[in-house]
């Protein structure tokens, strides 16, 4: 007979499982109509992301049964991330499709195998119900990522109408130049090294190795469906963790529909994005930033280790000396503001618990500072101008006055719901088990982390956007601890009067309504956008300015009526193959292709550039090479008015754009790259929409 904490992590682990065969099935249906459907990319992301989700708990079972304890299941998932990369990383020459398909055929018999075993423990009824909240949040993270975020089912079509949003094409860039030249960059002074957060990229790139899938559709196609469902798995199994080490539930807590309601509504939200952005908040960083996602999971998995330590008393202690250095590492190299608040929160509990008295926490402790100084040092240019500028209140001042009271309800929503709970809880019958300081212990490490949060804003002139995931982290980890409060103290908030009992009630169903507005509203948003990229692509009017009403009720550009639009955005998109901006790209990607089917590295020089910043806008040209071909482009900085900053055109000296427009001899063109790992260079000639190669220079 399985206990509680098994048949609660079975139903996770189903849950997350099927947020991924959902969000697989909806990229292929946005793919309808289309020459390449990538129904294969789909099959493997789906089984790589059911063997990341289901292969540590399985594994973690067969070794307790061998008697083997020290390896817990956030050990076993760390131990698979680094495996991850290492063979992706360095082993990449061995995988081809084949294996691929191997690999994640695994991952479809350990889904099954803990599918079998959940429906053994299980009622068919409360299956169920978990795969009901399962397909309604799957909808709500496609919206989200698809919809509102920076990609699309039809990302690389979206080439034929220049609508690649430059921050996709600039991450794109970097995983692309870590694969073939091992070294994070723009690529658009030759190879310089790019002090960056690029610990996803790295990552990214192995895995994209792995599955053989090109990175161009690494970030629309496989990230959503491995990387998400796999950071809701991991929230969840921290949930189940804490209520079970730390508050003694003997009993699963993810049999109600509560449960499950509660987690659907805490990721969609209830306050209407319109309000969310006018005031400053970040909406749904988590889901459609990767670096914050990745870092967000290896934050989890890290908590979960934590809570492991000490259910088992600090028994492994040098585990924990060496783990805790390596967990600071992995969240930094992916985001440096998620270590900060991660190591703050640290070293403010072990020392207001007085850990450090155990000589392991404190070797960990100091491990863990020279770790996080020198991710510091590698993710940030302490040398560029502006990088850590003191700006006291620069973030803040818009919201000095009566706007203060609104950017705190948008930015600190779950935080106050959070608050209001257990000072509910407290004044019921909780007030009376033995844990109620571990609750309020909870919170005030959650108060930590909002504290955190606003110094950056306070004393650093910083970004809108940077600031964001500060101050987004308190709202992710209030909505942690409101699931644990509520799951702990379903039984015991029991209120008397019936006039309180009304009032919850209303309540409630008030945050569910709205919460169902959000949802609509993105999947409106998604919609508009799917419909808008397919009417463009095929009937070559730009109808992007157009919103889905517009759209859908027959308000078109002239000489479009509403049955014509409805052929064109349905019909199968044939423009593509006479389009030249798609034909030129795709162009390029291929000759991405042939050049990693080789052992050289070599760079690109574009001849008679003018014509390509002529053709194609400031938000396509800078990355739009380098994201395609995977290559380096000697000369492809962007010209003055293009916009220089937060994409590493100011990094290495790069600030003049030294020879764009000029022309370069082939001594010249070797010296360019004689310190970097480039080994030749391939001279393109480009006019018209096409390119052809002239030579290639063979340097070293």
């Amino acid at each position: 007979m399985r206990d509680s904490r098994d048949i609660d992590t079975l139903r996770v682990l189903i849950f997350s499982s099927t947020i991924s065969f959902s969000l697989a099935s909806l990229y292929l249906l946005f793919r309808f109509g289309l020459e390449e459907l990538h129904t294969q990319y789909a099959f493997r992301a789906v089984g790589f992301s059911l063997l990341a989700i289901n292969l540590p708990y399985l594994l973690h079972r067969l070794l307790v049964l061998k008697g083997v304890l020290f390896l817990s299941q956030s050990v076993i998932s760390l131990f698979l991330l680094l495996f991850t990369f290492t063979a992706g990383f360095y082993l990449r020459e061995w995988f081809n499709p084949h294996l691929s398909i191997v690999i994640v055929s695994f991952g479809y018999l350990f889904y099954v195998i803990n599918l079998l075993s959940l429906f053994q423990s299980d009622s068919l009824s409360r299956i169920l119900l978990i795969l009901f909240f399962s397909v309604i949040l799957s909808f709500w993270i496609a919206a989200v990522f698809w919809g509102y975020g920076i990609y699309s089912p039809m990302f690389f079509e979206s080439f034929a109408i220049m609508l690649p949003h430059i921050d996709s094409l600039f991450h794109i860039t970097i995983s692309k130049m870590i694969s073939t030249y091992s070294m994070p960059s723009t690529g658009l002074n030759g190879v310089c090294l790019l002090p960056y957060h690029f610990g996803s990229h790295f990552y990214f790139s192995a895995v994209a190795s792995i599955l053989q899938v090109d990175l161009l559709l690494f970030y629309p196609l496989v990230f959503p469906i491995y990387i998400l469902p796999f950071l809701v798995s991991q929230f969840l199994v921290v949930i189940i963790k804490v209520t079970r080490s730390f508050f003694y539930t003997l009993k699963p807590i993810t049999s109600s529909w509560f449960f499950w309601g509660v987690i659907t509504i805490g990721f969609v939200g209830f306050i209407d994005i319109d309000f969310l952005n006018t005031n400053k908040a970040a909406p749904y960083n988590i889901f459609i930033s990767e670096s914050y996602s990745v870092s967000i999971v290896i934050t989890l998995i890290f908590v979960g280790f934590i809570i492991e330590t000490i259910d088992n008393d600090f028994k492994y202690g040098l585990a924990f000396a060496i783990l805790i250095p390596i967990f600071f590492f992995l969240i930094g190299v992916s985001k440096i503001s998620t270590l900060y608040l991660v190591a703050g929160c640290f070293y403010y509990a072990i020392i207001r618990l007085k850990l450090l008295k155990n000589r392991f926490v404190l070797i960990a402790s100091l491990l863990g500072i020279v770790v996080s100084v020198f991710t510091l040092y590698l993710t940030i240019d302490f040398d560029l101008k502006g990088s850590t500028q003191i700006d006291f209140l620069n973030y803040y001042q818009e919201f000095i006055g009566w706007r203060f009271f609104l950017f705190f309800v948008s930015n600190y929503s779950w935080f106050i719901i959070t608050c209001v709970v257990i000072y509910f809880l407290g004044k019921n019958r909780i007030s009376k088990m033995s844990h109620q300081s571990r609750l309020f212990r909870c919170l005030e490490m959650l108060v930590c982390a909002v504290v955190l949060g606003c110094l950056p804003g306070l004393f650093l002139k910083i970004s809108g956007g940077s600031a964001g995931y500060f101050i987004d982290f308190q709202n992710f980890a209030s909505l942690v601890l409101l699931i644990i409060v509520l799951s702990v103290g379903y039984d015991y908030f029991k209120p008397t009067k019936e006039l309180f009992k009304f009032l919850s009630v209303m309540i409630l169903m008030i945050i569910l309504f709205l919460s169902a507005m959000n949802m609509r509203f993105q999947m409106l948003e998604m919609q508009k956008k799917y419909l808008s990229i397919r009417a463009s692509i095929n009937s070559g009017t730009d109808f992007l300015g157009l919103g889905k009403s517009e759209i859908l009720k027959g308000s078109f550009p002239e000489g479009i009526t509403h049955q014509s639009l409805e052929s064109i955005i349905y019909q199968p998109a044939k423009a593509l193959k006479s389009n030249l901006n798609y034909k030129f790209f795709r162009g390029l990607v291929e000759l991405g292709r042939l050049n990693s089917n080789s052992d050289s590295k070599p760079v690109l020089y574009i001849e008679n550039k003018n014509g390509l910043h002529t053709d194609f806008p400031c938000s396509v040209v800078p990355f739009a090479v380098t994201a395609t071909t995977g290559l380096a482009v000697v000369n492809g900085m962007p010209y003055d008015y293009c916009p220089a900053h937060d994409y590493g055109y100011e990094q290495n000296d790069m600030e003049d754009r030294r020879r764009i427009g000029g022309t370069y001899s082939s001594r010249e063109l070797c010296a360019s790259i004689q310190h970097s790992i480039a080994n030749g260079v391939i001279v393109l000639d480009y006019k018209d929409h096409t390119f052809t190669i002239k030579h290639l220079i063979r340097c070293f």
